[in-house]
C-alpha cells in the first residue's frame, strides 16, 4: 500500500502541500499514514502474537513434563523418606524452635498417718507444645510412685506420689522425669484448655477432727466442696488435686476424682483425710483431665440424662 501523495495542484495550477493542511477534527496525514501502515501489517502482528503464545505454551509444557517426570523418578522417593524420618520420635522438633525442658520445684514430702506423700510443682514453659511423660521419686536408690503425667502448653500443676511407704522419718527425695513426648498444639492453647476445663469449684470447707475423740482412733479430717462441669464436654474421669495450706506453708495434699462427669452436672465431694495436721487457712483445688486424649471424653447420647 503506497503512502498518500501530499503534493497536489489547485485549479490555478499552483502546487499545494497537503501536509500543511489542518483538519478541523484533528486527523493529520501522518496519522493517516500510520493507520495505512498498521492495516497493511496487521496480519504480521497477529501471526507474531500467535507465535509468541505458542512459544510460551511449549516452554511451559516442557517445564511441566520435566517437573512431573523428576517427581516420579526422584521426588516421590525423597518425600517418602522425609515423612518416615519426621515420623520418628522427636525428629520433627529438630526443625522447629528448641523446646525448653519441664521445670520442677524442689520435691517435698509430708507424713500422712503412717505413710508419706511426695509432691512437686511442675511447669511446662513452652507456649505451643504439650507434654506426655512418666515421673517418679527417688529415696536413696528406691523408686517410688512411677506414674504417667501430662502438661498443656504453659501449664503449671502439682504431680505427686501419695500414700507411699518408706523407711525412716528423714528424707531427701529426688524427682525424675522420663520418656517425655512432645506434640504441637495449633490455635490458642489457653482458649482450648479454658473451654474444656471450665469446671467451677464452690463451697470449699475443711473440717478438722472433733475435739475429745477417742485417743486410740486415727483422727479423721473432712474436706467438702462442690464441682460443676460448665464445659460442653462429658468426661469419664476428672481429677482434683487438693492442697491445704497453713501459716507455715503446705500442710496436706490429696487427690479426689469424679467419675462420669457430664456437661452441666454438679457434684458434691466429701473427702476423708486421716491424720492430725496443723491449722488450715487456705484450700487450693486444681481440676485436671487429659483433654488431649480422645479416650477421656464420653460420647453424647440422645437422651436427657447424658446431655445436660
Amino acid at each position: 500500500m503506497d503512502k498518500i501523495n501530499t503534493k497536489e495542484k489547485n485549479g490555478a495550477g499552483e502546487e499545494i502541500d497537503l501536509e500543511k493542511y489542518q483538519d478541523l477534527e484533528g486527523v493529520t496525514l501522518r496519522k493517516l499514514n500510520f493507520g495505512l501502515w498498521y492495516v497493511e501489517h496487521r496480519r504480521h502482528f497477529y501471526v507474531g502474537f500467535l507465535g509468541l503464545l505458542g512459544l510460551i505454551s511449549i516452554l511451559s509444557l516442557t517445564y511441566a513434563i520435566y517437573g512431573f517426570s523428576h517427581y516420579l523418578l526422584r521426588g516421590m522417593k525423597e518425600d517418602d523418606e522425609t515423612v518416615r524420618y519426621l515420623a520418628q520420635e522427636n525428629n520433627l522438633l529438630k526443625f522447629s524452635r528448641p523446646l525448653e525442658e519441664l521445670r520442677a520445684s524442689a520435691p517435698a514430702v509430708l507424713k500422712s498417718g503412717d505413710k508419706y506423700d511426695f509432691y512437686v510443682r511442675l511447669v511446662n514453659p513452652n507456649g505451643r507444645h504439650w507434654a506426655e511423660f512418666e515421673y517418679y521419686f527417688l529415696v536413696g536408690n528406691l523408686e517410688i510412685g512411677r506414674s504417667r503425667g501430662f502438661l498443656m502448653p504453659g501449664e503449671s500443676k502439682y504431680v505427686a506420689a501419695l500414700g507411699q511407704e518408706a523407711a525412716g522419718d528423714s528424707f531427701d527425695p529426688r524427682f525424675k522425669i522420663a520418656g517425655v513426648k512432645w506434640q504441637r498444639l495449633d490455635g490458642d492453647p489457653e482458649q482450648f484448655r479454658r473451654e474444656r476445663l471450665d469446671l467451677a469449684i464452690a463451697n470449699q470447707a475443711f473440717e478438722p477432727p472433733k475435739a475429745g475423740g477417742e485417743p486410740k482412733k486415727i483422727p479423721l479430717n473432712h474436706l467438702k466442696f462442690t464441682a460443676k462441669n460448665q464445659s460442653a464436654y462429658n468426661y469419664w474421669t476428672v481429677d482434683f488435686f487438693i492442697v491445704l495450706r497453713g501459716p507455715a506453708g503446705v500442710v496436706g495434699i490429696n487427690r479426689a476424682s469424679i467419675k462420669e462427669f457430664r456437661s452441666g452436672e454438679k457434684r458434691a465431694v466429701d473427702l476423708i483425710w486421716p491424720g492430725a495436721m496443723p491449722a488450715v487457712t487456705e484450700i487450693e483445688i486444681e481440676p485436671s483431665a487429659d483433654i488431649m486424649d480422645a479416650k477421656a471424653y464420653m460420647r453424647f447420647e440422645g437422651n436427657r440424662e447424658s446431655v445436660k
